[in-house]
């Protein structure tokens, strides 16, 4: 810089004033030039900046919302798969699939089983175990099942003993002469082979004639008055009779058939009947005839030492809240260990909160009682204000559910079951999974023997699992929602999830009561909701007798309608003179159902089809005149005859 400053000094030196006067004009216009062109691209630069810190800011917040839109994604994509294998595929927590070395049946698995196509008790209730009873000790551990408790029913064997049995020939003369030859041949033997053939049932439209008679006062004058025979039927001026009755309530809440499509379904058949008659029907006869015992039935459910009890939501239309409110049915079911006079009761009420439980157990005073469960709030509240009276069990299929919940969200984030095989999320499936084996291998025990399993084997795992448990702390940020919420829901409840430790009658999760309650589920899920409160009771009464009925080994067809004709027949008694005879344990109900079973299919039964004779006039005439005859002498005997 120097040099170049000497050198331009000497030139300057060497040139004239002018020439040196022109020069630093020109090199002031090229300073100006260069000045000009540098703030322009200052003002360019600076510009481009701000730009570029704006580009940045707004980069910084689309990647923030990628990253936020992302991680909704993931969960509603494991929410859409979760929907989706509950709507279409197994609703169950069963592990095969998911992990390996599982060697044991899942309890839990909720799949109907295809081979029992007999069982009433697995058409409705599919959440169950496999019912597979042959000696499967050589079967591999994929394809091994697990035996499930037996279901309380008549067995398949005594139901093809008690159906009627018809022997028929079936051969032709004609034709095998026609093939062999006229006096060609001869019977040597039978070939007897047992078939089982379907008759459909038939609606009859039976047109009944009862008499009116006329009845006369006195033989000595003609006067007389009419008296028609009472009519005995479930509603005056109705067709209804409790055969058809029992028939549309079996459809609708066994079956789980719409009215609507019911009446749809007859009306192909020449039978036109609407929906809101049959529904007319359901709701008056019950409330008539069923309700009694239904009430018997919640009387005796309160009693019961042993309860499972779980709830479900119901719509109803016009319950005098706004649209979209929710109302809900309780369950209660009698302890699954229990075989003798099981029940199953349904409850309805507007609300989810514990007023049902406490007005349920009001009288509960002098015994203490086990309730199965969930974790709701609404049993806590019951057991706090029926103090020492009320222990509440805890459900590990609840538990289970969780655990796989967070296995899920694991499995989906890895993509790798070989790198979850250490993890907590499959140590404590495993857990769970051998005390499920050790409690179903017990399930058809007898309690003592059951209560002695449970104490050297089902404890010791109980007692691993919370121990592990204990060690994970949630707390660090490594464990996923899922997870976190299975560890606290274990430890919030440990004493609940013992309970079933120290009482062989208590089971080990609330299944059964889950399996009960399906039904109402796939009617609402059908009939979407009631229309009145008085509809979403006459639901609850139904189905407390129909799965009752079913707990018990009964047709619940033949069961109601043996209830409607024996409260018919009892219309003017007191329901506690014969309230034991409409039980479905009741020998009088067994008689009924045997000589149903007994009768062929579709065949209608013995009535009086032919005009029976009645008294003639002239022969009440003759008959009278007689009297009068006897009578007359009598008095004339007595006045002509002698005093004493």
């Amino acid at each position: 810089m120097k040099a170049d400053s000497a050198i331009l000094r000497q030139k300057l030196n060497s040139m004239c004033f002018e020439a040196v006067v022109d020069a630093a004009v020109g090199y002031y216009e090229k300073y100006c030039e260069l000045r000009a062109e540098m703030d322009e691209k200052d003002q360019m630069y600076g510009y481009t900046a701000s730009e570029l810190m704006k580009y940045k800011a707004d980069y910084e917040e689309v990647s923030a919302l990628a990253v936020s839109l992302q991680q909704e994604n993931v969960r509603l994509q494991n929410q859409t798969d979760e929907l989706r294998k509950n709507r279409f595929g197994r609703k169950s927590e069963k592990m095969d699939g998911k992990t390996r070395g599982d060697e044991f049946g899942d309890p839990l698995l909720e799949e109907m089983d295809d081979g029992d196509a007999l069982s009433n008790d697995r058409e409705a209730d599919s959440d169950a175990l496999s019912d597979d009873r042959e000696d499967d000790s050589d079967a591999s551990p994929k394809t091994r099942k697990t035996r499930r408790p037996a279901c309380r029913q008549v067995s398949k064997e005594k139901k093809i003993r008690e159906m009627q049995k018809i022997v028929i020939y079936d051969y032709s003369v004609e034709d095998l002469n026609r093939k062999y030859g006229a006096g060609k041949w001869t019977c040597k033997s039978w070939n007897v082979s047992e078939e089982v053939r379907f008759l459909p049932s038939s609606l009859y439209r039976v047109l009944v004639k009862r008499p009116v008679i006329r009845v006369y006062d006195s033989d000595d004058s003609n006067d007389f008055r009419e008296v028609a025979v009472p009519v005995n039927k479930l509603m005056l001026r109705s067709e209804v009779t409790p055969s058809l009755l029992a028939f549309i309530m079996a459809f609708k809440f066994v079956l789980g058939v719409p009215l609507a499509r019911l009446s749809r379904t007859l009306s192909y058949r020449g039978i036109f009947m609407s929906r809101g008659k049959m529904s007319d029907w359901i709701i008056k006869c019950t409330d008539r005839y069923l309700k009694p015992v239904y009430s018997e039935l919640m009387r005796q459910m309160a009693q019961r030492k042993y309860t499972q009890i779980d709830e479900t939501y119901l719509e109803v239309i016009m319950d005098g809240r706004k649209a979209g409110s929710k109302s809900y049915i309780w369950c209660h079911v009698t302890s699954e260990f229990e075989k003798v006079r099981p029940i199953v009761l349904f409850c309805f009420e507007l609300t989810r909160s514990a007023d049902h439980l406490l007005e349920f157990y009001a009288e509960l005073k002098d015994y203490v009682i086990h309730l199965t469960s969930d974790a709701y709030s609404a049993y806590e509240k019951l057991a706090t204000a029926k103090e020492g009276l009320v222990i509440l069990g805890g459900c590990f299929m609840h538990l289970r559910r969780r655990l796989l919940k967070a296995y899920d969200v694991k499995l989906n984030a890895v993509r790798d079951e070989k790198l979850l095989e250490d993890t907590p999320e499959r140590r404590c499936l495993d857990i769970i999974g051998k005390l499920y084996k050790a409690d179903d291998d017990a399930k058809d025990l007898s309690a003592e023997e059951r209560a002695a399993v449970r104490t050297e084997t089902e404890k010791p795992l109980v007692d691993e699992y919370f121990d592990y448990i204990r060690t994970l702390d949630i707390s660090d940020g490594t464990f996923s929602e899922e997870m976190e919420d299975a560890v606290s829901y274990s430890l919030n409840h440990e004493s609940a999830f013992r309970v079933f430790l120290d009482d062989p009658m208590v089971p080990i999760d609330n299944g059964e009561c889950e399996r009960k309650i399906r039904n109402i589920s796939l009617i609402r899920n059908n009939s979407l909701f009631c229309y009145s409160v008085g509809g979403a009771e006459t639901l609850c009464i139904i189905q407390t007798l129909v799965e009752t009925a079913k707990s018990n080994g009964c047709d619940p067809q033949t069961y109601l309608e043996y209830l409607l004709e024996t409260s018919l027949r009892h219309a003017d008694d007191d329901i506690s003179e014969y309230v034991s005879e409409m039980m479905p344990w009741s020998a009088e109900y067994r008689e009924f159902e045997e000589e149903r079973f007994s009768r062929p299919l579709g065949e209608m039964p013995v009535l009086c089809t032919e005009e029976p004779d009645t008294p003639r006039k002239s022969d009440v005439d003759e008959a009278r005149a007689e009297r009068r005859r006897i009578m007359t002498e009598n008095m004339n005997n007595t006045a002509f005859r002698p005093a004493a």
